[in-house]
């Protein structure tokens, strides 16, 4: 078995083993990521492209953003 790392490699991240197990054997990233940037530029990828840090902090803001919104909805009771 393939050691991981317990943050992504490409957006630090933290991973979740049974989500992104397969990918970062793959990619060396979590499932977003792969989804993001590995998959589709797999053969720039393989040779060691990685996205510019600037998109990747765009990324993880949107992402920060979203979980953030998901909690406020979830906990968000309302009567009537």
């Amino acid at each position: 078995m393939n050691e991981m790392t317990l943050f992504c490699e490409t957006c630090r991240f933290s991973l979740d083993y049974r989500l992104d197990y397969s990918h970062y054997a793959r990619s060396k990233c979590c499932r977003n990521c792969a989804m993001q940037w590995a998959e589709p530029h797999f053969e720039k990828w393989n040779l060691g492209w990685r996205p510019d840090p600037t998109e990747i902090d765009k990324y993880r803001n949107n992402r920060i953003l979203l979980a953030r919104h998901a909690k406020r909805k979830k906990y968000d009771i309302r009567e009537g």
